[in-house]
């Protein structure tokens, strides 16, 4: 396997709003998981075994009671090789880590830095999966990869979207493994998913991550020791788009 550089995920990197504007990484390196009921489960499984030395960040968010004690941390360190903690407000963000949304925060991705919010419910709860995609999507640009697991309704559907328009991945969970399909059948029904299958797969895809650069169909290839092709978009609008799939 080939050496993974280290650097801090976010940094740099423009709101998009559909036009991203970024410096060139040579792979996707911020994770985005968002679940609710039957996702500890399953987000044991996604993160267990990770390299622990994998150069990515992964933000979580589950939702939870807003005065509950989340063990979720612990929980996920049962079977991962990489900490996982509730950030503080303003922490800044490190590489090879898993930051939980605790109870009655969002969890929001900013330049360099980790905010908490207590901003308005969405979709009836705080935290929400929502706030979460959506500012890895404006902050991180095509660097994202969306996972959506087990759940109820819609929740991680709408920021699953800003994503894929920001030039991100989307991955969900297959419905026939998840014990509450419904969340992943609303985010098959609305998006062109990259990537639909059973959780040990999407583990899979994470950990190659860093050896893959940013193509067109996200082919998993080795990467070539040359830099990667990647054009970017103008903030105006002109030029060429990522080379990504949308």
């Amino acid at each position: 396997m080939k050496s993974w550089r280290s650097h801090c995920a976010c940094a740099d990197v423009s709101l998009c709003y559909g036009k991203v504007k970024t410096e060139t990484h040579a792979w996707r390196d911020v994770v985005v998981v968002g679940a609710s009921a039957g996702g500890v489960e399953a987000l044991s499984n996604l993160l267990s075994d990770l390299p622990s030395e994998i150069p990515i960040t992964f933000f979580v968010t589950l939702h939870v009671p807003p005065r509950s004690q989340s063990r979720l941390p612990s929980i996920l360190e049962r079977t991962a090789r990489l900490p996982a903690e509730h950030p503080r407000d303003g922490e800044k963000i490190r590489p090879g880590r898993i930051y939980v949304a605790p109870p009655d925060f969002h969890l929001i991705v900013g330049r360099d830095v980790i905010h908490l919010s207590r901003g308005p419910e969405q979709h009836h709860v705080r935290p929400a999966i929502d706030p979460l995609f959506r500012s890895a999507a404006h902050v991180c640009g095509e660097r994202v990869v969306g996972v959506l697991l087990s759940g109820f309704l819609d929740d991680g559907v709408e920021g699953l979207m800003e994503i894929k328009r920001c030039g991100g991945l989307a991955f969900v969970q297959a419905p026939a493994e998840a014990r509450f399909p419904d969340t992943p059948q609303h985010a098959q029904a609305k998006i062109n998913v990259d990537h639909c299958a059973p959780v040990a797969q999407l583990r899979e895809l994470i950990t190659r991550l860093p050896d893959q650069t940013l193509v067109s169909d996200f082919s998993l290839t080795e990467s070539q020791p040359q830099s990667p092709a990647i054009t970017v978009a103008s903030e105006g609008g002109t030029g060429g788009k990522v080379t990504t799939n949308r």
